[in-house]
């Protein structure tokens, strides 16, 4: 009788055919089976994205103030338009692009511009996330994709419609407050100044303002340019801005106020005038200053701007004063967060120092 032949069968043979099989799934997927770590070009991705998209919301507002003019409801609208964008462009590469990479014939192919464009479009965190996946999809051979393309959509879509509530009510009332901290008097219709528009003259100290109904006069700072008032306001009369800055504002308004007694007034009147507009104030202080021989109630203050796109910090100044039965208010904002503020505060205390009453 023949001795049985027997067969050893090696014990991991079965593991050597899983990971055979394994390892099939990435290999007909060039991203995956060529990917190779490109810090660099993460790196200026991640730089680009620091930068790119002010850029887009700079170029939607310059584009919105050619169509309709430099005012607030241009400006809204050219940050609204760039939130569009950048949340339609994310979502294209997120739900398109970054998928395609775990696919046979993906758009694109290099390690190098994926990890560029992953950082770009997806910011450090969702960045880091899609290379992350991609590497470790190459290095266990096995495609690995996740979920953080979907959270990064939702989350842009979610913050989209946060701004398109906040922005679209005053985009859509054409009786938005012309200024963003505007005082109550602009809302009391009967207190509103009825008659021309300032008006512009020429003086040995450079170009007058003169508001003939309000019955005063100033000397508009050197390098400031006035802008368009929304629509036809009582109250606020005249606004500016730096010309080589968007981080500074000066607004002038002025309302009737004959009932008004200035001797009667105390530091409690002007108190909430900052902090009920600007979120977290907390520093609000009102006094009594004399500038260019007139007493003003000078509030002042800092906190967020909710109004602001991107919530910037500012520093509010209110200047006010009441002369011959009218109420003024000289306003200053700076976003400039301590880059050249003292230079244009400094402009604003010398256009104050020039008003001429009467």
């Amino acid at each position: 009788m023949a001795d049985a032949i027997t067969v050893e069968v090696p014990a991991n043979s079965q593991e050597i055919s899983v990971q055979q099989l394994e390892e099939s799934k990435i290999e007909g997927i060039p991203v995956l089976k060529n990917w190779k770590p490109a810090p660099v070009f993460s790196a200026l991705g991640a730089l680009c994205w620091l930068f790119v998209w002010r850029f887009l919301a700079l170029l939607c507002i310059f584009a919105s103030s050619l169509a309709l003019g430099s005012d607030d409801r241009s400006y809204m609208l050219g940050l609204v338009a760039a939130l569009v964008f950048q949340v339609a462009i994310v979502a294209v590469y997120a739900l398109l692009f970054y998928p395609s990479y775990y696919k046979e014939k993906p758009p694109l192919k290099s390690s190098r511009a994926i990890s560029f464009l992953n950082y770009l479009l997806g910011g450090v965190v969702f960045g880091w996330c899609w290379n992350s996946n991609l590497k470790r999809s190459h290095l266990i051979e096995r495609p690995e994709k996740g979920v953080s393309h979907i959270v990064m959509v939702v989350l842009q879509v979610i913050v989209l419609v946060f701004y398109l509530a906040m922005y679209v009510p005053y985009l859509v009332d054409a009786s938005m407050p012309e200024a963003n901290l505007a005082s109550d008097y602009d809302e009391v219709e009967s207190y509103s100044i009825k008659g021309a528009s300032p008006s512009m003259s020429q003086s040995d100290e450079g170009d007058r303002l003169v508001d003939t109904a309000a019955g005063v006069s100033f000397v508009v700072p050197k390098g400031w340019h006035g802008a368009d008032l929304m629509k036809e306001r009582h109250f606020i009369r005249w606004k500016a801005y730096p010309n080589d800055n968007a981080t500074a504002g000066i607004t002038y308004g002025a309302s009737l106020a004959e009932e008004v007694d200035p001797d009667d007034l105390v530091a409690e009147d002007f108190e909430g005038i900052i902090s009920e507009i600007l979120e977290g104030c907390q520093d609000e202080a009102v006094e009594r200053v004399n500038i260019g021989g007139t007493d003003y109630w000078m509030i002042t203050g800092t906190g967020i701007n909710v109004q602001e796109e991107f919530a910037l910090p500012v520093s509010a100044t209110f200047l006010m004063s009441f002369e011959n039965g009218f109420g003024y208010s000289f306003q200053y904002l700076d976003y400039s967060q301590g880059q050249d503020a003292s230079r244009y505060y400094s402009d604003f205390i010398e256009m104050v120092e020039s008003v001429v009453y009467g």
